[in-house]
């Protein structure tokens, strides 16, 4: 599937749909059978994404939303949720395994990468024959890039490191040798693995790979005089890492982003306020914005855990962006307006009665 179709297209595709279905699922008074929809496009995503595994406990709040007591759902939807995703993911691994007869996974290579950014001199001694004399090189590359003056310069080269990790040193070991060294290395230096993975979050929402002129000049001038490593190809070190990067003349606008983290953040506390409620109506938008926004900080996790930031893995979230900003802002600008619309009905009022 990968092969002969971006992943992307069917990924924000079905996420429209598990939209739809969840907004059909609040206006139609629950019904079970929207959950299923939502359910089974949940499970789609996971076969083509699995960061789309994170969906499976955001459909889990979004029933929470509507209904806190446990006890009181009914088998049909208990059903609704689990038998889609069993059934989906079941099947799509018969599919799989009948064209490849071999689970393939990119999991040991991302870990195996992350691990490798991580490494300190310590670590030589328990890594296998074939990477002991490579090591050295590698803490080396690494501390450079850690010493790189710039706060977006310093990520970007961190995570184009990793990747040139991932792909010119793994093919030496094995799928079960690279798991293993990666997990090592993640145990070993648990908060650094800790530290990176909220960088990479954070970075997922700056748009940290638009560089401006100066920025581009500034890494160019720190990294070109860098060694290239001898297992690295030449193409892949200047391709990859030391080059001048493109620049964009508003890249200031990046930062412009963070306003999209900032409202993905706000939604659930203001879902959990809704749920708290003791009087009064809750805000059915508020809610749906809780469950939106748990999309995409559940998806961003997962790849900031394993994976690097990068605008492409941010882009595909755009659906449920665009939908979790209008259920934050709609209810504010309706709110506003009727009390615009109350305000000036009293002033007509007493104008009238003056009149009389």
């Amino acid at each position: 599937m990968n092969i002969k179709i971006l992943t992307e297209s069917l990924y924000i595709t079905l996420s429209i749909i598990i939209i739809s279905g969840s907004m059909k699922y609040v206006r139609r008074g629950y019904a079970w059978p929207y959950l299923a929809l939502i359910s089974s496009c949940v499970a789609l995503s996971i076969s083509v994404r699995p960061a789309g595994y994170f969906y499976i406990i955001s459909i889990i709040i979004l029933v929470l939303l509507y209904q806190p007591k446990i006890k009181l759902l009914s088998y049909e939807k208990v059903l609704a949720l689990t038998v889609p995703v069993l059934l989906i993911l079941f099947t799509s691994s018969i599919i799989y395994k009948s064209y490849h007869h071999k689970k393939l996974s990119l999991l040991p290579a991302h870990l195996f990468g992350r691990g490798l950014t991580l490494m300190q001199e310590s670590d030589i001694v328990t890594l296998p024959p074939t990477l002991k004399d490579k090591a050295p090189v590698i803490i080396e590359l690494n501390n450079k890039i850690n010493a790189l003056d710039g706060f977006n310069i310093r990520h970007l080269a961190r995570t184009r490191t990793e990747v040139m990790y991932q792909h010119q040193i793994n093919h030496k070991l094995n799928d079960e040798q690279r798991f293993k060294v990666g997990k090592e290395l993640i145990r070993n230096h648990k908060m650094a693995y800790c530290k990176i993975t909220a960088l990479h979050f954070f970075h997922l929402w700056t748009g940290f790979e638009v560089f401006s002129i100066n920025e581009s000049n500034s890494f160019w001038e720190q990294s070109k005089n860098w060694k290239k490593p001898d297992f690295i190809d030449q193409y892949r070190w200047n391709d990859t890492l030391v080059k001048k990067r493109r620049t964009f003349p508003l890249s200031f606008l990046r930062w412009s982003l963070l306003v999209l983290l900032i409202s993905v953040l706000i939604a659930p506390l203001l879902a959990f306020f809704q749920i708290l409620k003791k009087t009064g109506k809750k805000n059915n938008y508020f809610l749906l914005a809780g469950f939106f926004s748990s999309c995409c900080i559940g998806h961003s996790i997962i790849i900031s855990m394993i994976g690097i930031a990068t605008l492409r893995y941010t882009l595909i979230l755009t659906p449920f962006l665009i939908i979790n900003l209008f259920c934050l802002i709609y209810p504010l600008v309706t709110k506003t307006n009727n009390y615009l619309s109350t305000d000036h009905s009293d002033k007509t009022n007493k104008e009238n009665n003056n009149e009389l």
